[in-house]
């Protein structure tokens, strides 16, 4: 898991890349395709609003 999207889902892994994904486990978008030989490294940084 990468993070919280919203309220009801998650950023995640997927079978395609990275997507969004309720809490049921069901992907709702891909937001990103990659294959298994890609060389992709996602980071999520939060950052607190002042």
């Amino acid at each position: 898991m990468l993070g919280w999207y919203d309220e009801r889902h998650l950023l995640a892994p997927t079978d395609q890349g990275f997507g969004i994904v309720n809490f049921k486990g069901k992907v709702v978008e891909t937001l990103i395709k990659v294959g298994k030989n890609d060389h992709f490294h996602p980071r999520l940084e939060a950052r607190a609003r002042n």
